[in-house]
């Protein structure tokens, strides 16, 4: 677990945990609505709801702008997200205390996002949902096998690495998406993604839009599905898909892919979803722009799936005892963390 504290030069400080899996204890919040409701796995601390968000809860006001210093969201929106009735004005801001994951019922379910462009002639429907980023690995897989009827799969693969363009000598590019190919071809098959346009995520989804062609034409792989696991604070039009799913419209978000939304902090433009995936999960952290929102959800979904279930330490009873491989291709310091994790759980690794 780390700690990083952040003062800024117009007021409190703020103090962020960001966690990893490895050594991951997910702290109860004294004032959670859901204290009775968390339990334990192996060191590991989730809660069981199903239909979460992750919202800040303590509305610290800055001299810089309008918004949280904490959670950098408006003051209002904390209002409108949350509508919960105990937050409240503090001098200081920390995560594990002034987070917390409210129940949104059934307001998340069966949702579809339509991704519509006149430039690229894109008009394609996906599933969507949000769930908390301490929310147990056991809900993304009820998500994906009970509300969207998928099949389970006879391997799966998670790419990850570089949120940037990956510069790939052609040879060795073409090697990668064909071995991709012939992967998703040869067997049901999950492929794990960030769920984004860029980067690593964008090699993925182009080497696989062939197969997905073929699944079409009913010659290709029997069953595969691209899956993204989206950062959900770092996504290109979030705030308006989360009011969206607030209000219950039963109709499709409009989702533009040219439409970019930016961050408040750095001005840059977050990234948008992709529209080669199929099925995307939302994990929110409550804090906008916070690198990693999605991790500690993720890479405990890939331990799930490749767990035995008559002996694994943190999901008896529950793992699937699946294939899984994870693919790095490029990526910063954080591609090392990853690498360390799976080999401590025995998932095997290709580094690209």
């Amino acid at each position: 677990m780390r700690s990083s504290r952040v003062r800024f030069s117009d007021g409190p400080t703020v103090e962020y945990q960001t966690w990893y899996p490895q050594s991951l204890v997910i702290r109860k919040n004294p004032t959670s609505q859901y204290n009775n409701n968390n339990f334990e796995e192996g060191g590991l601390m989730f809660h069981e709801k199903r239909n979460t968000r992750k919202v800040c809860v303590n509305f610290v006001p800055s001299d810089k702008d309008e918004r949280c210093h904490g959670c950098r969201y408006y003051e209002h929106e904390h209002v409108s997200y949350s509508n919960y009735k105990s937050w409240s004005r503090t001098s200081n801001w920390r995560s594990e205390l002034h987070l917390d994951s409210i129940d949104y019922g059934q307001k998340g379910i069966n949702k579809k996002i339509r991704f519509i462009s006149q430039v690229d002639n894109i008009d394609k429907l996906a599933d969507f949902t949000i769930i908390a980023n301490d929310t147990h690995p056991k809900v993304v897989l009820d998500h994906l096998v009970r509300d969207w009827k998928l099949n389970l799969p006879n391997i799966c693969i998670s790419v990850a690495g570089s949120t940037k363009n990956v510069n790939i000598i052609p040879r060795h590019m073409n090697r990668l998406k064909n071995g991709l190919l012939k992967a998703v071809c040869s067997t049901s098959c999950w492929v794990l993604t960030s769920g984004t346009a860029q980067g690593v995520d964008n090699i993925a989804c182009d080497a696989l839009r062939e197969a997905q062609y073929l699944a079409w034409m009913g010659t290709g792989a029997p069953s595969f599905q691209i899956l993204g696991l989206l950062n959900w604070n770092c996504t290109s039009q979030h705030q308006d898909i989360g009011k969206h799913v607030w209000n219950n419209n039963p109709e499709p978000f409009p989702y533009n892919i040219l439409t970019k939304t930016t961050c408040p902090d750095t001005g840059e433009h977050y990234p948008t979803m992709n529209p080669l995936v199929s099925h995307f999960i939302g994990i929110e952290s409550g804090v906008q722009s916070l690198k990693s929102g999605e991790v500690f959800v993720r890479s405990s979904f890939e331990e799930m799936l490749s767990a035995d279930p008559g002996t694994s330490k943190h999901y008896r009873n529950l793992g699937l005892n699946t294939p899984t491989v994870l693919v790095l291709i490029g990526g910063e310091f954080d591609v090392f963390e990853r690498a360390a994790n799976a080999v401590e759980k025995d998932i095997p690794i290709v580094l690209c």
